[in-house]
């Protein structure tokens, strides 16, 4: 998953996504399961 990361961010902004990583970077990856787990759904 977090190979996917540095192609999301912008080069740019690397120090600025550094401090405000961990809390953001929990919260995307909570949005994101519950995105992955609302499609598997309706797919199923």
């Amino acid at each position: 998953m977090t190979n996917g990361l540095p192609a999301l961010v912008p080069t740019t902004d690397a120090p600025v996504q550094l401090t405000v990583t961990p809390r953001m970077h929990r919260l995307a990856m909570a949005s994101l399961n519950l995105y992955r787990l609302r499609l598997a759904y309706r797919a199923a």
